[in-house]
């Protein structure tokens, strides 16, 4: 028995669908499902974002900085460090919980419906239907999944997993810092965070936040990581807080990511950026596109081809991202170790300072602009192969 009839339903309230209803503004009859009590939780996310993100996103972002950047500091495998200075503070980190109920507060209207606790199961694209845990039949002319990276409704209508996922974990240290307030460290080692890195970032004058991200990670990695920070001055520890995290989705794209008038939105359509898998911009993006095709066009199927066509370059630019970041992080720690060594000969880190945090291919098409012989040294130095592997992945 159908148990309800809605324009749009939307499966889950994290982040991404927050952005959508922030961007429709309660012009269609909506019902959201999330599964957890409320809005914010479980914390996953170190919220790192650009100023074109705070700007993008508006009075809730600005309202949820927590500190500022101006410098990033890149270490490799034998602590080979490379400052990209910004000059100025353009990095942000933002309380993540405080930014989606700002959001959630103001996208509340009487014709959203909003149900916690209550999990979408299935999802039928071709009849426009779903099933909750509590047996609940419900339809919806267009269904957009925001389930977050667990991807259970995506791989059930596929028939398969897809994409590139690993795990992220990370706590808040009580700490005497012994670096810039206004610098965020990132160290880049397979031994330590097989094929990712692990970061610091002060939260105060007392407070940072410690992660690792990697294949096989965990809480005594977090330790190790925390006592590597330690030895190498950056912090003297006074206290750990609750360790938290989840799966960091790294790609590739859906170039589409719709099926039937079933559309997955955020960490469900693989809309986060590949290096780091970051997502607030990028989700953000998707979900204006998203909305204004369905203001404009109505709840149509056309609606979601129009999406889709609007937001290609967005997914090609992820899917360039992609590739380089499978270039990236799949070298060994001593290709990684001679790659540095070349940056700083060709004095890279000044160069980046003047180039974009948000899109990294644009980083890389930047620097050999800058400095066109560099490009031989690189190939010379890593195995393109592992580039070939990325194209591949994209092609499955």
């Amino acid at each position: 028995m159908i148990k309800g009839v809605y324009d749009i339903i939307i499966v889950g309230c994290g982040f991404a669908a927050l952005s959508l209803l922030k961007n429709i503004k309660g012009e269609y009859r909506i019902a959201v499902f999330e599964e957890h009590s409320t809005v914010g939780y479980p914390l996953h996310c170190t919220g790192i974002v650009s100023d074109k993100a705070v700007e993008y996103i508006g009075t809730p972002a600005r309202q949820s900085i927590v500190n500022s950047f101006k410098s990033i500091t890149l270490y490799s495998p034998l602590w080979k460090p490379i400052t990209i200075d910004y000059k100025r503070k353009i990095i942000h980190v933002l309380d993540r919980v405080h930014l989606e109920k700002l959001l959630y507060e103001s996208s509340l209207s009487t014709n959203i419906e909003f149900y916690f606790g209550e999990r979408v199961e299935k999802v039928y694209p071709n009849r426009k239907l779903i099933i909750t845990n509590h047996g609940k039949l419900v339809k919806g002319d267009i269904v957009v999944v925001c389930e977050g990276s667990q991807h259970k409704i995506l791989n059930s209508i596929l028939g398969r997993s897809r994409g590139w996922k690993i795990h992220g974990i990370q706590w808040d240290v009580r700490a005497k810092l012994n670096i810039g307030f206004d610098e965020i460290v990132i160290y880049f080692s397979n031994t330590v965070s097989p094929n990712y890195f692990s970061w610091l970032v002060p939260l105060s004058s007392k407070v940072v936040r410690i992660g690792i991200g990697g294949y096989k990670v965990n809480i005594y990695r977090l330790k190790y990581v925390t006592e590597l920070f330690t030895k190498r001055g950056f912090i003297i520890v006074h206290s750990v807080g609750k360790p938290f995290g989840g799966t960091i989705v790294l790609g590739p794209p859906m170039l589409k990511d719709y099926i039937g008038t079933t559309i997955f939105l955020g960490d469900s359509g693989f809309h986060t950026k590949p290096f780091t898998g970051g997502g607030i911009l990028t989700i953000s993006l998707f979900s204006s596109i998203l909305a204004r095709s369905l203001l404009k066009h109505g709840i149509t199927l056309y609606a979601l081809e129009r999406y889709h066509n609007c937001s290609l370059w967005l997914k090609r630019r992820l899917q360039v991202q992609y590739v380089i970041s499978k270039l990236f992080h799949n070298l060994s720690d001593y290709e990684k170790d001679r790659l540095w060594d070349i940056l700083i000969q060709y004095g890279v880190d000044s160069i980046l300072g003047r180039s974009t945090f948000d899109f990294h291919e644009e980083n890389i098409k930047y620097i050999l602009r800058v400095k066109s012989t560099l490009l031989p040294y690189i190939l010379k130095t890593i195995k393109p192969y592992y580039a070939m592997r990325g194209l591949l992945d994209l092609l499955l």
